[in-house]
């Protein structure tokens, strides 16, 4: 079950909507996932909740969309269609240059991950 947390700067809920719509999108497409498996939290920040080189608010030389990608571990080619397809979404529902957007990936092996309070190794399904 992947999930993804967004940190980013104010949007419209039409934005917030197209954003979860196509990063889900994006992750079921380069992860070969089910759409009821992938959530995604979108987490908007104040333009002073962000600070860049020790700078707050507008005086902040940059300002990034940060994302944050956890699932199970998967080949490079898969990851590069992930950050590709992550990227792209966030640009176009967000409204925001694709150079702005950062996404971090976090692997986790199965022995890592627990839904239900069972590890998925314990489990018996093929993660």
């Amino acid at each position: 079950m992947p999930f993804v947390v967004a940190y980013a700067f104010a949007a419209t809920q039409a934005q917030k909507r197209n954003f979860i719509r196509d990063v889900t999108g994006a992750v079921c497409a380069a992860y070969g996932v089910e759409a009821a498996t992938v959530a995604v939290y979108l987490f908007e920040i104040g333009v002073d909740d962000y600070g860049h080189a020790g700078e707050t608010g507008e005086t902040a030389p940059e300002k990034r969309v940060f994302i944050q990608f956890h699932a199970l571990s998967r080949p490079a080619e898969r990851k590069r269609a992930l950050v590709e397809g992550i990227t792209r979404a966030a640009s176009t529902s967000l409204g925001v240059s694709g150079d702005i957007v950062a996404v971090y990936i976090h692997d986790a092996p199965p022995e890592n991950v627990a839904h239900g309070g069972v590890l998925l190794t314990d489990a018996g399904d093929d993660p």
